[in-house]
């Protein structure tokens, strides 16, 4: 098939070049996706050839002369339709010769370029949202020139043709999204973050990390969910903390899903804790375990792509240990619960996360986020100690289990800083799960 053979020759011509504006990557990928997009709309093998071919010209030591002998003369004519002239002119004459000449050029010339500007634009478009305005550094002139050139060169595609083929209509969506993205970055930059260029500097490179990963995860096929859950002390932020990190996972286009902490739930309040008042601490203990380790084995195998579980198997080993503590269960009880469920932890959740505040600290947070001054019955200055006693205790113990257990100490930290710092090591420990399923996976092929 002569468009696999396009293909294979365009890898070759192009081996070792890389973006200008992500010298990360081979330049081989804006090619690929050209001829992708142009096979999507259903055109000849010629068009979808010349797609992988139209930058070989351009940007390589092959002429088109030889395009024309590999190829043949429509594939040659197609590919040279796409290719600029002398780049010793200046910007502006080269973009204004392209506007020019493919004005009058017939449909399947222009599809060439109006593929090619897609994919130009959609890449632009990604980057603003991860690099922000200082994308256009890459660039030999700023957005004003760039979104010129895009608005006449579409002119020109549709001149005489039927501007509703759908590939003209994805041309003129994409360049008004990316008018739309060059004014909400401007909006970001110069109003939002105007006075903390650092925070948004730290968000973008959480942005581009999150987005590197769910291109991973969509090219592995991933259908387990990856869990995370959260622990630790009283007034530490972490509800909000768990809302922040589904919501960044959320708008990135993963599938999230919240499992509430059980025993605030209301099938807890109102079936589970009546009915069970005679039963002993542990029996209860084991009870709620139960219960959770069912609600995580039904997210397990659901559709989802993260699931953040709000103290759940860890958080009552903690519960457990500090029972033990206070003897409320005997070493024994306490042991055989911990060997039991910490297997499952292990076999269920992929990070811990446990954020920790200094007793008096937490207590202190309680109060200020509070209307009431009455004195705490069950959250005071005595319980968070012996909570964060066993917490502590258990950390260690936790290691030895799962080695993405991350202890998080709030107390001279601010939220946003909290919600930065986690989200940080969730996407390091995701990439570190995905690139180890990467491996497996081409270790058996």
């Amino acid at each position: 098939m002569i468009r696999e053979e396009a293909k294979e020759f365009a890898i070759m011509a192009h081996e070792g070049q890389k973006r200008k504006s992500e010298p990360d990557k081979d330049m081989i990928i804006h090619p690929i996706a050209v001829a992708k997009i142009l096979e999507y709309y259903g055109y000849d093998e010629n068009v979808i050839s010349a797609g992988y071919l139209h930058d070989v010209v351009e940007d390589t030591k092959y002429r088109i002369e030889d395009i024309n002998e590999l190829f043949g003369s429509d594939i040659a004519n197609l590919v040279d339709s796409a290719s600029e002239p002398d780049k010793t002119l200046s910007w502006e004459k080269r973009k204004t010769h392209t506007i020019n000449e493919i004005k009058n050029k017939p449909l399947r010339n222009k599809l060439i370029v109006c593929s090619d500007k897609i994919n130009n634009i959609e890449d632009l478009i990604r980057l603003l949202r991860i690099k922000g305005m200082e994308v256009f550094k890459s660039f030999k002139r700023d957005y004003k020139s760039q979104l010129w050139y895009f608005e006449n060169i579409y002119q020109s595609l549709i001149y005489n043709e039927n501007k509703e083929e759908p590939i003209f209509i994805r041309l003129n969506e994409t360049l008004s999204n990316l008018k739309k993205e060059i004014d909400y970055q401007i909006y970001l930059e110069n109003n939002i973050f105007n006075d903390n260029s650092k925070l948004l500097n730290d968000l973008r490179n959480l942005q581009l990390k999150k987005y590197e990963l769910l291109n991973l995860k969509q090219e592995l096929k991933i259908n387990k969910p990856y869990v995370i859950e959260f622990s630790g002390t009283p007034r530490t932020g972490k509800t909000t903390l768990i809302n922040n990190i589904n919501d960044f996972f959320e708008k990135g286009s993963f599938n999230t899903k919240i499992m509430e902490e059980f025993v605030s739930s209301e099938y807890y309040k109102n079936i589970i804790k009546p009915y069970n008042k005679n039963r002993t601490t542990f029996e209860i203990n084991r009870l709620i375990m139960k219960e959770i380790i069912k609600l995580a084995n039904k997210e397990i195998i659901s559709n989802k792509d993260i699931v953040i579980v709000d103290r759940g198997i860890y958080d009552r080993c903690i519960w457990m240990q500090r029972a033990m503590n206070l003897d409320i269960v005997t070493k024994e009880e306490a042991q055989s619960f911990l060997d039991q469920y910490l297997l499952e932890a292990k076999n269920k959740v992929d990070s811990l996360f446990i954020t920790y505040a200094e007793d008096q600290i937490a207590l202190k947070r309680d109060y200020l986020h509070s209307l009431a001054l009455e004195s705490r019955n069950f959250l005071n200055l005595n319980n968070i100690r012996q909570f964060n006693k066993a917490l502590i205790e258990m950390k260690d113990l936790f290691q030895t289990y799962n080695s993405n257990i991350h202890f998080i100490d709030t107390t001279n930290l601010t939220p946003n800083e909290v919600s930065i710092l986690v989200t940080k090591h969730i996407l390091n420990d995701m990439e570190n799960n995905y690139n180890l399923r990467k491996e497996i996976k081409c270790q058996n092929i």
